[in-house]
């Protein structure tokens, strides 16, 4: 699922003898357009016209659907009609199952019914809607590389932040560390298990039985890797939520807790605003007594991991690992200064960041409400293209 884009895009590079793809991947060729059926990936809008295969034949995940166009429907016009909110919104509406595993039945695209033009008309749709999304896309484009400055300009006021502090006069000294570099005297270079213990989280075994689970009555959110995947700086929501059984089971954390994810999105930390569980794919710090903002920072940096290994999904870390990690601590009362003064920068860009993400949501209603117009035939193209 991660080689298919929300825009379209596929990656082909990965091969799999045909004996093993066969018995349990799903089947396409080229100019087939798949979609993505399970939540979140079918909202998100990953899908793609296949196009590049070697031999014109290839595999994938499960957790496809395939489209075909037969000699009446122009391959790319099927990809549009994929991509339109009857489809994405209508398909939507009909998923079933439960949380993170609801999907969109076969039966809803078998039954979907269509106006079809003739293949010239089609063709001629096409051709507009390529032309005008190349320019929708180039706009998108740009915001997202300004959103991308500005979160690199915003982990650089971070870095500078927690390992040189915020008085431009102040003496260095070297921290030995390659990661800190040079602190200011007076600052303080500590592993972390000599500041706090590491513990990992616990889940109940087999993580799957629904005694384990209330979703109505559960006083403690269950948090997984997608969970936190899709927070900021704060967990204010999970997807499911544990039943008394399921939370004695699982390890407990008040709200206020900082934790890490130690696989899956490895080494993004989040703080719990609601009464959390968390599994073994993350660390807590139990007798951390500083402020939770600034082991937030320094692990939002990624800076500390640089020396673990690759980063990435690849990269598993354990509690040793992390508690090997170097941590620089200023005094308390110049913690607290340091952290209000990256908060105030981070307001500024925080508005840009806004402002851009905001132009990005309304390009993409703006592309979304186009396909569906052309080609269900509310505007009439055939002049234009």
């Amino acid at each position: 699922m991660e080689s298919i884009g929300d825009d379209g895009a596929l990656k082909i590079e990965a091969e799999k003898s045909f004996e093993e793809a066969s018995k349990a991947y799903t089947y396409f060729k080229n100019d087939d357009v798949i979609i993505a059926k399970v939540t979140p990936c079918f909202e998100n809008g990953k899908g793609a016209l296949v196009k590049g295969l070697e031999g014109g034949y290839g595999f994938g995940t499960t957790e496809l659907v395939v489209l075909r166009a037969s000699e009446k429907l122009n391959a790319k016009f099927l990809y549009y009609i994929s991509l339109s909110n009857e489809v994405r919104h209508g398909g939507t509406a009909f998923m079933t199952g439960a949380g993170g595993l609801k999907r969109v039945p076969d039966d809803f695209y078998l039954n979907l019914v269509w106006p079809l033009p003739s293949i010239s008309e089609q063709i001629k749709i096409v051709g507009f809607l390529n032309n005008e999304i190349e320019k929708i896309d180039a706009l998108i484009e740009r915001q997202e590389r300004l959103v991308e400055l500005l979160n690199e300009k915003r982990l650089e006021v971070i870095r500078h932040a927690i390992t040189k502090g915020i008085d431009p006069d102040v003496r260095l000294k070297e921290s030995r560390i390659q990661w800190i570099g040079k602190v200011p005297e007076g600052w303080a270079v500590k592993q972390l298990k000599w500041i706090t213990p590491i513990k990992r989280g616990a889940s109940p075994r087999p993580i799957d039985d629904p005694i384990y689970f209330d979703d109505e009555n559960g006083e403690y959110a269950w948090v997984r890797i997608s969970d936190v995947t899709s927070s900021n700086i704060y967990l204010e929501q999970t997807e499911q939520k544990l039943s008394a059984l399921g939370a004695s089971l699982s390890v407990k954390l008040e709200p206020g807790k900082l934790f890490l994810s130690i696989a899956g999105s490895v080494g993004k930390p989040c703080i719990a605003k609601i009464k959390a569980c968390i599994h073994d794919g993350f660390v807590y710090f139990p007798k951390f007594n500083g402020n939770n903002m600034w082991l937030y920072y320094m692990f939002e940096t990624k800076l500390p991991f640089g020396g673990l290994g690759k980063m990435g999904t690849q990269l598993n870390l354990n509690t040793d690992t992390i508690g090997s990690i170097y941590v620089p601590m200023p005094p308390e009362n110049e913690i607290e200064k340091i952290i209000s003064h990256i908060e105030e920068k981070f307001a500024k860009f925080n508005m840009l960041i806004s402002k851009s993400n905001k132009s990005i949501e309304l390009l993409k209603e703006h592309r979304s409400s186009l396909i569906s117009a052309a080609v269900t035939g509310k505007i009439d193209v055939r002049e234009v293209a």
